[in-house]
Parts: C-alpha cells; sequence; structure tokens
C-alpha cells in the first residue's frame, strides 16, 4: 500500500487539472510534502517488517544448513526470493494506486467544490518516480554491498557492530550510510580512521540541510572517537 500511496500523491502533484484548482501552490507543497513522509515511512516500514520477517526465518535457515545447503545457496536462494517479492510490490502497488488515482483526484475536486474534468490521468513521472524510490529502498535493505564482505543492511549491523538492524543507534546507523559512497575504502574494519572522517563529511552535509543541529552532529562524533 505503500507503494500506491506514493505513487497517488506524486501522480496528484503532477496532475494539470489540480494546478488549475483554487489555492493549487499551496496543495502542491502539501503534495510534495507529503511524498516525503510517505517515502521515509516506507522505509521505516519496509525496514522494521524485513527485520521481523528474517528473524522469524533463522530456524528455517538453520534446517537448510542441516539439510547440507551452504551458505551461498541460501543467499542465492533469498536473492531471487527478494527479487520477485520487489517485483510484485511495485507493480501491484503501481495498478492500485493508478486504479485510486482519480478517485483521489475527485475526491479534493469535490471537496474544493471545483468542476470535474473528464478523462483519465496516468502520470509518467510519478510511475518512474515510484519505481525508481522503492528499487532503492529494496537494494538498501536487501542487496546493497557495505564493505567487509556484507551485502544489505541486516548482514551489516550483524557483522560491525553485533546486532539486528532494528537495533541501530544514531551513530551506528550514520556510520553504515556513510560506507554507501566507497565500502571498502571506508570499512570500520580496514580503514577505522576513513571510516570516521566519512562520517564527519556525512554530518557535515546532514547540518548542512538542516536534518540535525551541530550539538546533535558534534554528539554523535564525540561517539566515534570513544
Amino acid at each position: 500500500m505503500t507503494v500506491a500511496l506514493f505513487y497517488i500523491v506524486k501522480s496528484l502533484s503532477y496532475n494539470p487539472g489540480l494546478k488549475n484548482m483554487v489555492g493549487s501552490s499551496t496543495m502542491m507543497t502539501m503534495m510534495s510534502m507529503c511524498s516525503v513522509i510517505i517515502a521515509l515511512f516506507a522505509i521505516v516500514f519496509l525496514f522494521y517488517t524485513n527485520s521481523f520477517l528474517m528473524k522469524r526465518r533463522k530456524k528455517e535457515f538453520g534446517v537448510f544448513n542441516i539439510l547440507g545447503m551452504e551458505k551461498s545457496h541460501i543467499a542465492k536462494t533469498m536473492a531471487w526470493e527478494n527479487f520477485y517479492v520487489t517485483l510484485i510490490s511495485i507493480v501491484g502497488g503501481l495498478v492500485i494506486g493508478i486504479a485510486l488515482d482519480k478517485a483521489m483526484f475527485l475526491l479534493i475536486a469535490q471537496v474544493l467544490n471545483e468542476e470535474i474534468s473528464l478523462g483519465f490521468f496516468i502520470s509518467d513521472k510519478a510511475i518512474i518516480s515510484t519505481i525508481l524510490m522503492f528499487c532503492v529502498i529494496f537494494l538498501l535493505i536487501l542487496t546493497i554491498y557495505f564493505g567487509s564482505g556484507y551485502y544489505g543492511i541486516y548482514d551489516a549491523a550483524k557483522g560491525y557492530f553485533g546486532k539486528e538492524a532494528s537495533e541501530l543507534n544514531e551513530y551506528e546507523a550514520v556510520m553504515l550510510a556513510g560506507l554507501l559512497n566507497a565500502p571498502s575504502a571506508y570499512s570500520p574494519d580496514t580503514s577505522p580512521e576513513l571510516a570516521k572522517q566519512r562520517m564527519r563529511q556525512l554530518l557535515d552535509r546532514m547540518v548542512g540541510c538542516e536534518v540535525i543541529d551541530q550539538t546533535e552532529a558534534d554528539n554523535l562524533l564525540a561517539q566515534s572517537d570513544k
């Protein structure tokens, strides 16, 4: 449903009929803010959902090992499974989103007492944005390389910090985010000083974008020096 919601909001922001309504600029701003909120919600929701499912399947993976399956075979099976889940989620979400997009537009028009235009609007830009956004989310959670032989945020959390991804604190999460640019070069295992330097750069950007303030950045940097 998060895929469908994201598409609907994006599609409405591109809908030419919405731009002709009273207060269109305010609505466009609201739609942009909503798309960001939905994207953040999707990341958190998918992150914790997948973490929960992986915990539930530990015994299943253990049985596979007992039966003689190597970790590489299990990894390949999981990769194909994740591929199909991603494909079905995105395609299914887009179908639902396209089907409900017109209904949402009609509801907004009715609330604002605007004239309702005939026709069915499908936004190519919204489809592309939705596909790219959710592909990045799934890749980040499941398959992106974090250095030192760790693929996916779950392996990285377990390998670098000895804990589940859902248990990471802010310092550890920022450290992992900094690895994505050059995982092998910034790996805390092989290059701890470069990893801290990369973390400082990332925190400076976050302060510049007003994601966090300087005090929060300094506190996180202090943890890296312990």
